[in-house]
């Protein structure tokens, strides 16, 4: 529906005012990023009705349509906020091949880690927990669901993490 108007209410009303698309920008909101999951989320509205709104909203630049790439390979990228020089690094993950990268490898990034160093030492150490330092807001973790839902399912704490602190033994 147009309103012929440009107010920004009422172009804003033109692109999320449609029927169903509210409630799709709020299965987004609280982390759907696939159409099965939007299709979980409103199982009442019908395939047709779902891409032609997701559709949209992509048009509007409101979402952000990304194929998920058939190979099998990620990209990490972490931010450190307590260093100036080297504060991005990426890991470049192809099947059982793991590179790292100092300089950005021009791929599509799946997630993205920020913290500081001590705080991924600490959990690498098994100090803390992925889950501890994000509600304690040392660590920020965005991307792919799938990735971000369990860290520890495919990055690992040392091998050490369950052996005493140096100054224990």
């Amino acid at each position: 529906m147009e309103y012929g108007q440009f107010c920004p209410i009422a172009k804003a009303t033109e692109i999320i005012g449609e029927k169903w698309t509210v409630l799709i920008i709020r299965e987004a909101l609280m982390g759907s990023t696939r159409y099965s999951e939007f299709q979980r989320g409103l199982s009442l509205i019908s395939p047709t009705m779902l891409v032609k709104r997701l559709d949209s909203l992509v048009a509007h630049g409101l979402l952000m349509k990304k194929k998920i790439p058939a190979q099998k390979g990620s990209v990490i990228r972490f931010k450190f906020t307590d260093i100036e020089d080297l504060s991005e690094w990426w890991l470049v993950v192809t099947g059982d091949k793991v590179d790292v990268c100092v300089k950005d490898p021009g791929k599509d990034v799946d997630v993205y880690l920020t913290s500081t160093v001590k705080t991924m030492a600490d959990i690498w150490m098994g100090d803390t927990t992925y889950r501890r330092a994000k509600t304690d807001g040392a660590l920020r973790i965005v991307g792919h669901r799938e990735l971000t839902r369990d860290v520890t399912a495919w990055m690992n704490r040392s091998v050490f993490a369950n052996l005493p602190p140096a100054s224990e033994i």
